[in-house]
């Protein structure tokens, strides 16, 4: 999220952002594909960079894990949750079984 309360993609669009809070911090109001109208930001950054829509059951990782950054280099799009967890225990040095 840019500094300005817009989106930080680098898409230069006037999408306003929810003020942060604990339960919706990165959530960009409006998508009009989700029933609240909120999306979190990386998904939406996600989207832009790969030039499509997020498949059902598809993972946005944070390279860098801070999940605050949501800069588009900083975002990867992973088939499946599996995938997701197996860079993560990677990271830490667990040898999955």
């Amino acid at each position: 999220m840019s500094s300005n309360g817009l989106c930080g993609c680098g898409c230069g669009g006037q999408t306003p952002i929810v003020v942060a809070t604990q339960r919706s911090r990165g959530d960009i109001k409006g998508q009009p594909r989700h029933p609240t109208g909120y999306f979190y930001e990386h998904i939406v950054v996600a989207e832009r960079k790969i030039g499509r829509l997020i498949q059902r059951g598809e993972v946005v990782h944070h390279i860098d894990g801070d999940k605050t950054n949501n800069d588009p280099e900083n975002l990867q799009v992973l088939a499946s949750q599996k995938e997701h967890l197996r860079i993560h225990r990677e990271e830490r040095g667990v040898i999955a079984v």
